[in-house]
């Protein structure tokens, strides 16, 4: 249905859209970038645009490809596809890219040595794989950790690097040099086992399209349009496939969310003297901003956006009593600066290739210098160390050195010195090379990598990382305002060394070098240049081809500062400040709340003035791409046109104000009240609604959803979000009685649980006999009796005869070479996949699945368990089996988890989405049901038994999520009486509902609540009806059978085992509730059926 010429009326999915909104769905050929804003109606962009090609004849439904970062989102985008045409969206290239290359390498598999039938391996299994290969190689893991090894590996995945393609300049020293080989040998273990892992489904399809010009021919003639959503998350090999893709037609689209970066209420200094708040600022405006060299001059603002987030924010404030909240990313200027920093003591990290990590102490300054340096910075020559974080700051020498000591016992890492000092006494250990070297080969470098995640810091950017002027240390400095040549000021690239094969590296990049005088052996790289992108293209081009570390700097009042990401700030650096002066900052603090954060561009010199401080516009500092995505677009897709989304689509005003009367209760928050911008935004009340029991919250979830069901609501608008994973079981129930369709969202942590690893091992294993990696997680799981020498004499015949793990079982199970029990366990283990893939194809995959992990005795083997998380294991078996009942076969089910690996099953149609409130985060939805606001269940008891104040105000925060997940329709509900396991207990309302402002809420009621009015007569909970009259049904087939009482009953002060937190003393008794004081994991609530008597 092509559009009416001239002034005729736009289709009604047109007409719904603004002119932002229109201008992006119109623009049909050539390279298009959406940038688009939070809330600005992006998704419905890529759909229209996707719907409109379409429906205007410009291209069949498989000549269009649409890629998406997650497969929620490519289902979302082929329903509401399919609701603008009116049909079902079918025949459509539509998914992640990991999905669409999965799909693409099953067709040319033959093209890098795999078969269309191969493995995607998991993590877990492409660890297990690299160790082995590792191992084999002779490396030694202790000091060469595989995680290191895999980082690179993936690193060079993500840049499109086969081992063919890896240069010395993309080479790394790890593992005494050895990293590419190691590379290369798992490459080729891969392909021996016709397996891929995640990185491989990109690289080998990009690799293909670089090399087959036939395959790329084919899929230039297929694919007409691309759409891309999420474009700032593309790594380097995810945007080389979609230029390889794109070159035949040019008509690719691409939409990405700005990075923002200051909380609002941020107050910005504009040209006229005036203050301004930064969500005030608008396009046009000019801002006060500083030129360099102490200049502070207008400067215009092109564009401005903003972001509400739930996440951590960091709050800076200084000696001059300035404040600043960004997000950790958003970048600063600030460093350590002798003359301004005060002294003060760090606490650091050392890292020397080849050596390891330590700890130590320094200082800013340093008595007895010659010259003044910084005191880690001498530390570090003195060391010849590669970098250094400061992980903390201290106002006191011995504080910084007890979090030393304390840190060293903490996560194993030494405290002792990389190089002997000189002098000393003649037995002092510190002044003894060779044994320093034999303690630092020993000490390996995991606790230093669980030290950073703990702290915060990216291996990839230390505070310091010393010069050298050949290959191993390179820096490539870039100061921003270097220099002054009329009005615009220009930035510097400088990049020096001392041998031939750096300079001929940076002559191969088209760039000029010069020697110094003094000694013509030393090379230099200098320019300077007025436009920023052309900074970043210099920079480009030379880390293409030298392995340089880049160094930013800005010249701002006559000293350079380094450019930082606000996390990577520590007490004692100071900031620029527009008075002229260095403003040291004292205290970097953690902001916990939920608020809206903001970004302004400004032209020409990418700074502004924000509460007094100099900050940097970081609008392009997109995720893992920062401005390369934009330089690469704009360089291979000439004339590309970019249009800028800035209208925003938020929740309704009630919503909003209830959710921001209920935040308001949390102490110390920013104090920021959200603001609707939709065009509906009065809309209707938060809904409160009280049920006599769960079974009753339940019936009346169901009743409305079937109610807008009838009204024209879209089930995949529609969340019920719980706060415990039991609670889903009543849900559940209710819709499959009503026949609603629904799916358990679950997230990545579903899939990455233990026995969720285990089943899917045991189905591999069925339904691909030569998975050895598979084979080898479950062989010994539940125990079989098979010990260290009974799996290296399995794992020795499969070698020797070259086949799979299981054959060689097979084999060993009727071989006396083994003990009987071995041999016994292994016979019977071959019997039992022979016996479950005959039922395969005669019972369904579904029925096989369950007696398989049945007749293996891993069900039973966690109803036996004691620890209190066997309940919700077999719970998560349970929705597995669920899940796998979704797809027609088993290998699309395993190929489904190894692609998205998500508990969201990839089922087509209009489902509603259940899911606790930890998973909802980044979610919205047109209605959302939010039971179980009551005490002990939301706030969680152990929340409040563990945290306290704090753990009280987290749960205000995620109750704060629940209700923002709402765009026009908010329903809360409590419950008088709540099954918890296997108890019935009365409840009394939430603590939350009463700080929901009342204004803003409409209460309602069950039959039996309204004559009894809980809200205002709490005595209602005492029941005359018994709380035990009514149990749900057990629809369940795997059950944790609870083990009896103590006899007698426990009794305060007798001592007590629990499987999870040891032992402990009975404080007291409530019913079969304990309070326990454990020995090492201090006062918790359990139930007595999981303690016994000590």
């Amino acid at each position: 249905m092509p559009l009416a010429p001239g002034g005729a009326e736009a289709p009604d999915y047109l007409a719904r859209l603004n002119p932002e909104q229109r201008a992006a769905v119109e623009t049909l050929d050539g390279p298009l970038l959406v940038l688009a804003g939070a809330g600005t109606g992006k998704t419905r962009v890529l759909t229209t645009r996707f719907a409109h090609l379409l429906m205007t004849g410009r291209a069949y439904p498989g000549q269009v490809l649409a890629v998406t970062f997650t497969n929620k989102a490519a289902r979302e985008m082929r329903e509401r596809v399919g609701a603008i045409l009116e049909r079902p969206a079918e025949g459509l290239w539509l998914g992640t890219f990991h999905a669409l290359c999965a799909r693409m390498l099953r067709r040319h598999a033959e093209y890098v040595g795999l078969k269309s039938n191969f493995t995607i391996l998991d993590a877990d299994d492409q660890m297990r794989l690299l160790k082995q290969v590792m191992e084999a190689a002779g490396i030694d893991l202790k000091r060469w950790p595989a995680q290191g090894m895999m980082a690179q590996i993936q690193k060079w995945k993500d840049r499109g690097l086969t081992p063919a393609r890896v240069t010395p300049a993309e080479d790394t020293d790890f593992a005494n040099g050895r990293a590419l080989a190691i590379y290369g040998d798992y490459q080729s273990r891969l392909r021996d086992l016709n397996a891929a892992d995640f990185g491989d489904l990109l690289l080998h399809m990009t690799e293909i399209l670089r090399t087959e010009e036939s395959v790329l021919a084919q899929y230039h003639r297929m694919f007409r349009y691309i759409l891309v959503d999420e474009y700032q998350d593309t790594n380097l090999v995810q945007y080389l496939w979609l230029r390889l893709l794109a070159q035949g037609h040019r008509n690719i689209c691409c939409v990405g969310d700005d990075d923002q970066c200051l909380a609002a209420g941020t107050r910005i200094a504009m040209a006229d003297g005036t203050e301004r708040p930064i969500e005030q600022v608008r396009p046009g405006d000019r801002v006060l901003s500083c030129y360099g060299a102490g200049s502070f001059r207008p400067a215009p603002v092109t564009a401005v956006f903003e972001r509400r987030v739930n996440r951590r924010l960091v709050r800076l404030r200084t000696a001059a009593g300035r404040e600043l909240v960004s997000t950790p990313e958003h970048v600063h200027f600030a460093d350590l600066m002798l003359g301004d920093s005060p002294q003060r003591f760090f606490t650091y990290l050392m890292h020397k290739q080849g050596v390891g990590y330590r700890l130590g102490t320094s200082q800013v300054y340093t008595a007895g210098q010659a010259r003044p340096m910084l005191g880690f910075k001498q530390r570090c020559l003195q060391e010849h160390a590669d970098a250094l974080w400061l992980v903390d700051a201290f106002a006191a020498e011995n504080d910084a050195r007890e979090c030393e000591h304390l840190l060293s016992l903490r996560y194993g890492v030494s405290t002792l010195p990389f190089v002997a000092r000189k002098g000393g006494s003649e037995n002092g250990l510190v002044h003894d090379q060779a044994r320093l070297d034999r303690i630092h080969a020993a000490a390996g470098e995991d606790g230093a990598g669980r030290l950073m995640t703990a702290y915060g810091l990216d291996p990839d950017h230390p505070h310091h990382r010393p010069q050298t002027f050949s290959g191993r240390r390179r820096n490539l400095i870039v100061t921003l305002y270097a220099e002054h040549r009329g009005p615009t000021p220009m930035h510097r690239v400088a990049l020096s060394g001392n041998d031939a094969a750096g300079r001929e590296a940076v002559l191969a990049a088209g760039l000029n070098t010069r020697a110094y005088r003094r000694n013509p052996a030393n090379w230099r790289y200098e320019s300077l240049f007025r436009d920023m992108a052309q900074v970043e293209s210099i920079r480009a081009r030379l880390s293409e081809r030298l392995d340089v570390t880049l160094v930013r700097k800005a010249n701002l009042l006559g000293k350079a500062l380094t450019l930082r990401p606000a996390a990577q700030i520590r007490p004692g650096m100071v900031l620029a400040a527009a008075d002229g002066s260095h403003d040291p900052v004292v205290a970097v603090e953690s902001v916990e709340e939920p608020v809206t954060v903001h970004d302004i561009d400004v032209a020409g010199t990418h700074n502004f003035v924000a509460n007094g401080l100099v900050t940097h516009n970081s609008i392009y500092s997109w995720r893992g791409a920062e401005i390369e995505n934009i330089l690469r677009f704009e360089k291979d897709f000439p004339g590309a046109r970019i249009v800028r989304l800035e209208s925003n689509y938020r929740s309704t005003r009630p919503i909003l104000a209830a959710a921001s009367g209920l935040i308001a209760h949390n102490t110390g928050r920013l104090g920021k009240t959200l603001r609707p911008g939709r065009n509906d935004a009065d809309g209707e009340k938060v809904k409160l609604v009280s049920l006599w029991d769960s079974e009753e919250e339940a019936r009346m979830v169901g009743e409305r959803i079937e109610a807008f069901q009838r009204s024209g609501h879209r089930l995949a608008e529609i969340a019920i979000l719980v706060r415990a994973g039991f609670q889903t079981r009543a849900f559940e129930e209710r819709l499959i009685t009503l026949g609603v369709p629904y799916r358990v969202v679950g997230g990545l942590k579903f899939y990455e649980r233990a026995e969720i690893r285990d089943a899917m091992a045991y189905m591999r294993v069925l339904a691909q006999p030569a998975d050895d990696l598979a084979f080898e997680r479950i062989v010994n799981v539940p125990k079989r009796g098979l010990g260290d020498s009974a799996l290296r004499a399995l794992h020795e015949v499969a070698r020797h005869e070259e086949i799979p793990l299981a054959a060689a079982a097979g084999r060993m199970g009727q071989s006396a070479a083994l003990r009987p029990k071995p041999r016994q366990a292994l016979a019977q283990l071959d019997r039992d996949f022979a016996r479950w893939r005959e039922m395969l194809p005669k019972e369904g995959h579904v029925a096989t699945v369950a007696t398989m992990l049945d007749e293996s005795g891993y069900t039973e083997m966690w109803k036996q368990d004691k620890s209190p998380e066997a309940p919700g294991r077999l719970e998560n078996l349970k929705e597995l089996l669920r899940a796998i009942g979704e797809f027609e076969t088993l290998a699309g089910f395993l190929e489904h988890v190894a692609l998205v690996m998500e508990n969201d099953e990839n089922a087509e149609g209009d489902r509603l989405s259940l899911m606790t409130l930890h998973a909802a985060k980044g979610l919205e939805f047109d209605t959302v049901f939010l039971p179980g606001w009551e005490e002990g269940l939301f706030p969680h008891q152990r929340a409040l038994d563990e945290g306290g104040t704090k753990g009280l105000e987290e749960e205000r925060r995620l109750a704060y999520v629940g209700i923002t997940r709402a765009r026009r329709t908010a329903i809360i509900s409590f419950a008088a009486n709540r099954r918890v396991y296997a108890n019935w207990s009365a409840a009394i309302p939430s603590r939350f509902i009463d700080e929901l402002p009342p204004e803003h809420v409409e209460r309602e009621g069950s039959a039996a609540m309204q004559r009894n009015r809980m809200v205002e007569a709490p005595s209602v909970f005492t029941s005359p009806y018994g709380l035990t009259a009514r149990k749900p049904k057990v629809i369940d087939a795997w059950e944790v059978t609870e083990r009896p009482a103590q006899p007698g009953g426990l009794k305060a002060g007798e001592r007590v085992f629990h499987q999870k937190f040891g032992y402990g003393t009975v404080l007291s008794v409530d019913d079969n509730r304990l309070e326990v004081a454990f020995e090492k994991a201090g006062r918790k609530r359990v139930l007595d059926s999981f303690v016994e008597k000590a």
